[in-house]
């Protein structure tokens, strides 16, 4: 529980322990988007984390406007509830891998640096994984669950990103086993503190309570007296705590209870505050702790389904009284008897978690130009009243626009002019105003304004694919995850205005620093110019400056210091990168064959040299061996898929003619006669060779790839050469 047993861990560098994730979740009662945004969010893009949700408070959500990325980078939503929303847990899913942080603190500077907290950690994946983690992260699942099927969430896209990180997390831990000496306990369904006495099979025989927030009534407190214990040691910082029920601890006293209580400072900060909650409860044989969220009051501990608090804890069972002894008993504190007189009287503050008189927003999404918003509560306007969408940025409160809609079923929708896509490109509220003549106009509540999908950072383990192979693996992935909607192209130009061989690596996992690797996602810091997104970005531009980029990598290749087999490894896998990347943007334009031309060239002008300096040299290597047998391959592959588009997209076959001379005569025939007289005959593709070649474009689902085919293929090619000469 925490590091070494301690109150309280380094969260930030636990969160940089993961190697790579494709969903985060966090739930918190208080948010602080700078932090977030200066910290976390930094942290999970070098994870290549593509979907982030934040759940908080309704009135954190109403407070966050000091945001630089919120709506773009990462989704917020507010759990409703009548008190507040106080889980404290971040989620990170990956493929086969999943880390939980769990405990007092919020996700704030103060509850990650300042405070000190109670937390946790439970990783599966990455090594064997106790019981006790997977019932904690099973636990964690079953309350995401929970949320998903109470549609506490109203909004249907962070909904789905729930469900993703939900069935990630299941499909990780399918089969494990955990253990009932680790339970993760809600509130969503029964109270936390009647649920453990129903768990905990023997007479409590004593109780030690650290908590910052108490019930000024001590109704847990009663609770547990009349449960068996008669033994209580409370451990507060008198000048902090909140709440403290002074009438109750002599009412306690009068039925023969003993109470004691401590003040608790630590050793080398007496001035710090002790934010973690830890109830242990003390058996004739065991030893139980309750840690999580739940202060000792009522909202947190004796409501559910709403009526209070919502609140996750876990219950964690020892053999022997002492078990969670050091909690309370590390050298890391000062206690010291005090009398309930030096404590001092103070309640705690909430703030409303709700606005009388509004309209709730249930959904506001950003899809390409339109602006959708769904109600969760209003029915349809009156055939007089107009329907505006207002626009606000909340750190520019003299910045707002405003936007005319209409009713399409449950949705309004607005369509946005250039302008108003560029306002909502900065983190963006957004509400509806009903106006009806003679009347006052009717505005919803303000919600912030999502993309319909955020647009980050590839996986890492892509990153790391494409890193090795010169992004002749996974560069498919990547066009596909940045290019799924034709008009929405500022990730992808981000991308390729960033796409650099060279420079595909992170800095140390260790450091508070963001990732250096160029490939970043729209909005991200560096200590490099972002580049600007470009003002109506084309296609053919866009594509036309990444061949460039990559053309100059495959040029330095010929004149490279390095072997000529390194150097031949480097330029062909370069190469198959450039050539899936035109394939890609060619069947997604169907107009722009000119694309095949621009890939020949950097392929004649480096591996041609390198393949003439191996020859000269007479290296057989058998690594040699195997590229230029899979170059062999590839090439008469490259050019029936070149010829298979054209056939079927363009009329005039005069460029046909021209691709064809050009592979034949600079490549087919210096590749050596045998080679030719294989392809004639029809016996070069063995059918594993041509599974492996084919493999290479599994990712297209335009093109139908036959051994017979293409050896017919390249044999009238042949026919066609010998005919011309």
């Amino acid at each position: 529980m925490g590091e070494r047993g301690k109150p309280e861990q380094n969260l930030r560098k636990n969160l940089r322990g993961i190697d790579e994730a494709d969903y985060a979740i966090f739930l918190t009662f208080n948010f602080d988007p700078a932090f977030f945004e200066n910290v976390a969010l930094k942290t999970l893009s070098s994870l290549g984390v593509r979907e982030t949700l934040v759940l908080t408070d309704i009135s954190e959500y109403q407070r966050s406007t000091d945001t630089n990325h919120l709506g773009h980078r990462y989704y917020l939503d507010y759990v409703p509830t009548s008190g507040t929303f106080h889980p404290k847990v971040c989620l990170l899913s990956g493929p086969g891998y999943v880390k939980v942080l769990f405990g007092s603190f919020n996700l704030t500077n103060r509850g990650w640096d300042k405070n000190g907290e109670i937390a946790d950690s439970f990783e599966f994946g990455h090594h064997e994984s106790t019981p006790e983690e997977i019932s904690a992260i099973r636990g964690v699942a079953s309350f995401i669950d929970e949320i998903i099927k109470t549609e506490l969430v109203s909004s249907q896209r962070h909904q789905e990103v729930l469900r993703k990180a939900h069935e990630e997390v299941l499909e990780a831990v399918e089969g494990q086993a955990g253990t009932d000496a680790l339970r993760f306990l809600h509130n969503l369904q029964s109270p936390i503190l009647p649920n453990i006495l129903d768990i905990i099979e023997e007479e409590i025989e004593e109780a030690h309570i650290i908590s910052p927030f108490w019930d000024e009534k001590g109704e847990p407190l009663k609770m547990l007296a009349e449960a068996g214990c008669s033994s209580f040691q409370l451990y507060i910082q008198p000048e902090k705590v909140r709440g403290f029920p002074h009438e109750a601890i002599p009412e306690l006293e009068e039925t023969g209870c003993k109470v004691g209580l401590r003040e608790i400072n630590f050793s080398e900060e007496p001035t710090r505050f002790i934010h973690g909650k830890a109830l242990i409860l003390k058996g004739h044989q065991h030893s139980y702790c309750l840690y999580g969220s739940p202060n000792l009051t009522r909202a947190a501990l004796l409501t559910a389904g709403g009526e209070g608090n919502i609140e996750t804890a876990i219950l964690r069972k020892a053999l022997g009284r002492d078990g969670f002894d050091h909690l309370i008993s590390s050298d890391s504190f000062t206690i010291e008897k005090i009398d309930l007189k030096s404590i001092a009287y103070s309640y705690p503050k909430f703030p409303d978690a709700e606005i009388r008189g509004e309209i709730n927003i249930q959904e506001a999404l950003l899809k390409e130009k339109q602006i959708r918003v769904k109600l969760k509560d209003k029915g349809p306007p009156g055939p007089d009243t107009q329907v505006n969408v207002q626009l606000t940025h909340p750190k520019k409160k003299d910045e707002d626009s405003k936007y005319l809609a209409r009713q399409e079923d449950d949705e309004f929708v607005s369509e946005l002019d250039e302008g108003g896509v560029e306002f909502c490109s900065e983190p963006t509220q957004v509400r509806l105003e009903f106006v009806t003549p003679g009347k006052e106009a009717i505005k919803t509540r303000w919600r912030w304004l999502s993309k319909d999908r955020i647009s980050g950072l590839p996986p890492r383990r892509t990153i790391r694919e494409g890193e090795r192979t010169e992004w002749r693996d996974g560069i498919i992935e990547v066009l596909e995850m940045y290019g799924e909607r034709p008009k929405d192209r500022l990730a992808l130009s981000h991308f390729l205005s960033n796409f650099d061989f060279t420079k595909l690596d992170y800095q140390d996992s260790d450091s508070d620093a963001p990732p250096s690797s160029p490939v970043r996602g729209p909005g991200e810091d560096s200590e490099e110019e972002t580049p600007k997104p470009l003002e109506t970005p084309e296609w053919e531009e866009i594509r036309e400056n990444a061949i460039k980029k990559i053309t100059r990598e495959l040029e330095k290749a010929a004149t490279s210091e390095e072997s000529p087999e390194l150097a031949l490894e480097r330029s062909f896998n370069r190469w198959m990168a450039l050539w899936k990347f035109v394939l890609w943007s060619v069947l997604r334009s169907k107009d722009r064959p000119r694309l095949f031309v621009k890939a020949r060239e950097p392929f004649k002008n480096s591996i041609k040299p390198i393949i003439n300096q191996l020859e000269h040299e007479q290296i057989h290597e058998q690594e040699v061996d195997a590229i230029i047998q899979d170059l062999r391959i590839q090439l008469p592959l490259v050019c029936f898929l070149i010829d298979d588009y054209y056939l079927n997209s363009v009329r005039d076959n005069v460029i046909v003619a021209v691709e064809k001379n050009w592979f034949i005569n600079e490549f087919l025939a210096p590749l050596g006669s045998d080679y030719l007289e294989k392809l004639r005959e029809g016996k070069f593709y063995s059918a594993e060779k041509f599974e492996a070649a084919k493999s290479e474009y599994s990712e297209f689902d335009e093109f139908s790839l036959s051994h017979t085919k293409v050896t017919r293929y390249i044999q009238r090619l042949l026919i066609q050469r010998s005919q011309s000469t």
